[in-house]
């Protein structure tokens, strides 16, 4: 299995999975099998349609990372989504039914516990609007997230027992509705924000208490709490500042804010930086945007070296060119050091017929990662500023907590 940009597909390609259709989650335009001609790849293109899974002899064990029961749950609560999104924009009255969103995470979580070594993010999310594709992706990232972190939670939740501390349907649900608000302010206002992504833009602002009156009698705290606190900084600098002793108003930081509203403003940010201006940026480049963040004091360094696991710098399946110009498949993850992983160089258009060296990144000094779908990253691959910056289980030992199964599995 070999994941193909569209850019990058040809014709006589066979599909190793089947292809669902952009916005209806249970329709797919073509089967597992099908032989792809250049009227079809020239069809998906224009359909947005971004990669394609095709066959490939000596990847066939990369299976283990597809969980097509957690994308296909994905593709529906983004259809979902989009449309209760619609209906609250057009109406003021309406009643969702945060039941039945709580009930969706909790499938989601199924998924992924019955195969925790495809628990990554590894398709875009596409939807028919917007606020639905962004809810839905930074609920299934916060997930995946607050997955690997189990261990973490539990200590940061410590007034709590354990079970209640790492249930994460609230979390899911808060990342979903995280920018519920939005639907609230005012056209020019919304403009404004897609065109300059001003978060000191005060109309903006708005967004989060409005989002929070929308669902502070309706969800448990836990959840509601996202909503209010998804723009809170780890370094204390965030937003919106809170009551305090005296009068004064200030911004909680660290532990101070909820270790939910943490995971869920780091899969925010994540997915702004993925997607913008239109284009789907590659993931290596918005994760660098994140760990810029993440250095200047916005992210918590634990949630962020949570996200490298949910959402790979180069997800298993990649096609890569190296900077050797060789092609190779991305077969295996380096935790600590997420843009340097395991390929398996390959021939694409089947000159050569069989994977064939199977290459350590993160062993070999000289050689790396140039491209990906055509487009060049190289400056976008960073390196751990010191060792076991990016290896969450090291930062567990760091911090004295015991490893899960799931956690040692999603690493």
């Amino acid at each position: 299995m070999l994941r193909v940009s569209i850019g990058e597909a040809r014709a006589g390609m066979v599909l190793a999975r089947g292809i669902p259709h952009p916005t209806s989650p249970r329709a797919m335009l073509l089967r597992d099998g099908a032989r792809l001609e250049t009227s079809t790849v020239d069809r998906l293109r224009a359909m947005k349609v971004r990669e394609v899974w095709v066959r490939y002899p000596g990847l066939e064990d990369l299976a283990q990372y597809v969980n097509p029961e957690f994308e296909s749950a994905c593709r529906e609560l983004t259809a979902d989504l989009s449309a209760s999104f619609d209906a609250v924009m057009a109406q003021t009255d309406v009643e969702l039914d945060f039941g039945a969103y709580r009930r969706a995470v909790g499938g989601m979580l199924e998924r992924v516990l019955e195969n925790p070594k495809a628990a990554m993010l590894m398709g875009e999310m596409q939807g028919a609007n917007e606020l639905g594709r962004h809810g839905s992706a930074v609920c299934a990232l916060s997930v995946l997230m607050g997955l690997q972190l189990d261990s973490y939670i539990v200590r940061e939740r410590s007034r709590l027992s354990s079970a209640v501390a790492k249930d994460l349907s609230p979390l899911g649900v808060g990342a979903m509705f995280h920018d519920l608000g939005m639907t609230r302010l005012a056209p020019e206002v919304l403009a404004r924000w897609e065109a300059t992504g001003d978060e000191t833009d005060e109309a903006w602002r708005e967004h989060v208490p409005l989002g929070f009156a929308m669902v502070k009698d309706r969800l448990e705290p836990a959840a509601a709490g996202v909503v209010l606190h998804h723009h809170q900084r780890f370094d204390g600098k965030g937003f919106p500042c809170l009551p305090h002793l005296g009068g004064s108003c200030v911004s909680p930081r660290g532990s101070g804010v909820h270790v939910f509203a943490r995971i869920t403003a780091a899969a925010d940010v994540f997915d702004r930086a993925r997607y913008r201006g239109g284009r789907v940026e590659p993931a290596v480049r918005a994760l660098r945007r994140v760990r810029e963040a993440t250095l200047g004091g916005a992210i918590d360094p634990v949630v962020f070296a949570a996200l490298l696991g949910a959402a790979p710098a180069y997800g298993p399946g990649m096609l890569v060119t190296l900077s050797d110009g060789r092609r190779a498949a991305v077969v295996g993850r380096t935790p600590g050091r997420p843009c340097r992983p395991v390929v398996r160089v390959v021939d694409p258009y089947g000159v050569a017929g069989r994977a064939g060296e199977e290459i350590d990144l993160s062993r070999v000094e000289g050689l790396s990662i140039e491209s990906v779908g055509g487009e060049r990253v190289a400056e976008d691959n960073f390196e751990p500023a010191y060792e076991g910056e990016f290896d969450l289980l090291a930062a567990h030992r760091r911090m004295g907590l015991a490893s899960t199964p799931m956690e040692e599995k999603a690493a």
